[in-house]
């Protein structure tokens, strides 16, 4: 897979990870990249991540499905720093996958707003977000379990420079016999 596109701003990638490793040009103009990667299982053990990697290197704005995300924790993806990242969207359905977001934030110095779905699989501790810039930080599905607090309280001793805090509740269906 390849691109040649100087002018593209935005990339919306859903799809499978490339099982062969291949050099991707032109994509520094990218401004925001949604992914949604899988890996393939009958190319489980070639999957060459760095071209996906270079897609998101100089993005203001990221979007990480549950897939991407558990991608780049189970391949112990090597991230380059985002210098230019300003606004990331985070999504975990499981446990797993949680370390890779203080590794995100670690490697992107300018982030200012952070929007995180699934925190009801956070860990029992918390993820520790620390050195961090984010101003703004978005919270979608928040049930108030207690999973979810305490990662809500590691997150606000932790973020200093957070303005702004918005949390949207989880709907719940209530059934009655």
């Amino acid at each position: 897979m390849q691109f040649d596109t100087p002018s593209l701003l935005y990339l919306e990638y859903s799809g499978f990870a490339p099982c062969r490793y291949s050099r991707t040009s032109y994509l520094n103009s990218l401004v925001e990249v949604k992914l949604d990667v899988h890996i393939r299982h009958e190319c489980n053990t070639h999957v060459h991540l760095s071209p996906i990697i270079d897609w998101i290197g100089n993005v203001k704005t990221l979007s990480l499905s549950p897939a991407s995300v558990k991608m780049m924790y189970s391949r112990c993806v090597e991230l380059h720093v985002f210098s230019n990242l300003v606004k990331l969207y985070f999504e975990r359905n499981e446990k797993e996958g949680w370390e890779v977001l203080p590794r995100l934030l670690n490697k992107s110095p300018k982030l200012e707003t952070l929007v995180l779905k699934g925190l009801h699989c956070a860990s029992d501790h918390g993820v520790c977000v620390d050195r961090n810039e984010v101003k703004v930080l978005e919270i979608y599905g928040f049930s108030g379990c207690g999973r979810e607090v305490r990662q809500v309280k590691c997150l606000l001793r932790e973020m200093q420079f957070l303005q702004v805090m918005k949390v949207k509740l989880m709907l719940m269906m209530i059934t009655r016999n």
